[in-house]
């Protein structure tokens, strides 16, 4: 029965090394919550999950051009020297400035406004701000590195990245604590992405020098690749603004509406509903280089039928994850402290509701990216005015619950608005897309 099971939710090694990955963040990442309750006045902790809030706005950065060069990485893979696939220098040298450009982009304009926004809300002292500029200055850095880690992913290496992310949840945690331990409040979250940092550079140098390539690029190549890639970039950070605003924009509303300690319920409730539900994510995920390389040599009808069998065990395994989740906030009430900083079981199910229809229908956006193109700008756009508009109103008027409420409605809004976008990518249809992304208007 387990093997029919592993047989029939698709469990390959992929899959595994990538779900390792995320089972030790569930191990690791409650335990992290412990530390952070008890290390942590109810005030420093609504500010923690207000500053993951705020910070999150690197999406709207560089969301849409990590996401890009995993989408171009696998139409542009050739054979090398050594054996190996992977996309030629000029793409790495293309693909690695974009991502400096958008980290320091991100660096300037989050920090500004993060300090306008604390001091909005009323967290002026000199130690929130410095704080606050700690954690953005070492997400941007963070943020630089995905160029080169999306490049690998797209490449087909899928399990070196799993690999290379499971090693720096070993680094992150393990400082992260010890810092909180010794009292360094929200300095500890700052010094260790900055320690992952330095961890992943060194790693990626090592096993990856062609990610740091040497030469003249400014021929017509680098021009051509620079100019799609910016086309492709404008438009998929236009739909990935929406799952920022979809996921993280409750957390300002109310911080300033309800308070810090409504803020500290809803940032351990939903990152619970998120860890368990998100599992999902991670057969699209590592399936997607596949998904597009079989487009790029043409056998579109394989690559679909790949895809369909993922997409149906996304569901599944998202459908296992809510009633986790539920279990999950239902055994830690009885836990002290932790009643006082979770929602309700009535609370969570509409918050849950919407996450899980969230991963349903980002599930299905991986298809039609699988043809280099991102087809969703419309939708997201829809998204971005119904999802903090909706999660104003229902706050106001049902409290903490409204929140999932609103998240609810505006998710119902995105996967009408997915799957049509999606069907019309479906070769039954016989509407096959262009392949590159300069041909869509």
């Amino acid at each position: 029965m387990p093997r029919r099971l592993i047989k029939l939710l698709g469990l390959d090694r992929s899959v595994a090394l990538a779900g390792v990955g995320r089972g030790l963040g569930m191990v690791l990442g409650p335990i992290g919550s412990v530390v952070v309750v008890w290390t942590l006045s109810a005030q420093e902790q609504g500010l923690y999950y207000l500053f993951l809030s705020l910070v999150s706005l690197k999406a709207f950065f560089d969301l849409g051009a990590s996401a890009s060069i995993a989408q171009m990485t696998p139409h542009l893979c050739k054979a090398n020297g050594d054996g190996t696939e992977g996309p030629d220098s000029s793409f790495i040298h293309v693909a690695v400035s974009w991502m400096n450009k958008v980290a320091l982009g991100f660096g300037l304009f989050c920090g500004v406004f993060g300090i306008g926004y604390l001091y909005w809300s009323g967290q002026a002292s000199v130690a929130t701000q410095a704080m606050w500029l700690a954690t953005v200055c070492t997400t941007a850095l963070t943020g630089s590195q995905e160029g080169r880690l999306q490049v690998v992913y797209g490449s087909g290496r899928v399990d070196a990245i799993s690999k290379l992310r499971f090693s720096s949840l070993l680094v992150q945690y393990p400082v992260q604590w010890v810092l909180l331990l010794s009292g360094a409040s929200l300095f500890s979250f700052s010094a260790s992405a900055l320690a992952v940092y330095i961890f992943q550079r060194m790693t990626l140098r090592r096993k990856f020098p062609a990610l740091w390539p040497s030469g003249d690029f400014s021929g017509v190549r680098a021009k051509e690749l620079k100019t799609e890639l910016g086309f492709l970039i404008r438009r998929a950070s236009l739909t990935y603004i929406s799952g920022v605003l979809v996921s993280q924009v409750q957390q300002p509303i109310v911080f300033k509406t309800l308070g810090p300690e409504q803020s500290a319920k809803l940032g351990l409730s939903g990152m619970i509903g998120s860890t368990l539900i998100g599992l999902s994510s991670l057969w699209c995920l590592t399936m997607f280089p596949r998904f597009a390389r079989k487009v790029a040599e043409g056998a579109i009808q394989d690559a679909y039928r790949d895809f369909r069998m993922t997409f149906l065990r996304t569901v599944a395994v998202a459908t296992g994850g809510f009633a986790a989740a539920l279990v999950a906030i239902s055994f830690l009430h009885y836990i002290p402290r932790f009643s006082e900083r979770l929602m309700s079981i009535p609370q969570v199910l509409p918050l849950f509701a919407a996450l899980w229809l969230g991963n349903i229908a980002l599930s299905m956006t991986y298809w039609p990216r699988s043809f280099k193109v991102e087809p969703f700008a419309m939708v997201a756009c829809s998204q971005m005015i119904v999802s903090p508009l909706a999660v104003w109103f229902f706050s106001r008027w049902l409290g903490l619950t409204g929140v999932g409420w609103g998240n609810l409605c505006s998710w119902i809004v995105g996967v009408f608005g997915i799957a049509l976008v999606t069907r019309r990518f479906i070769p039954s249809f016989d509407r096959r897309p262009k392949v590159s992304a300069l041909d869509i208007t």
